[in-house]
């Protein structure tokens, strides 16, 4: 995966602290990072019909 230089400059939207990570570390230890993409949100009594958005790249934990 590339990770393009935009991202890498916008570190800090993700709370990422500099201890112990290395310069190339996106997110902290113990997280990775997950780059924008589609989710589809299944049907729901709040929105019947489902709904599709698109989520910003995070940091999330690791498995």
């Amino acid at each position: 995966m590339i990770i393009s230089e935009e991202i890498i400059e916008n570190r800090n939207q993700f709370n990422v602290s500099d201890d112990k990570i290395h310069p190339w570390r996106i997110c902290p230890i113990g997280k990775h990072f997950v780059k924008k993409h589609i989710e589809h949100i299944p049907p729901s009594k709040k929105h019947p019909k489902g709904q599709t958005v698109e989520r910003k790249e995070h940091c999330t934990l690791n498995p």
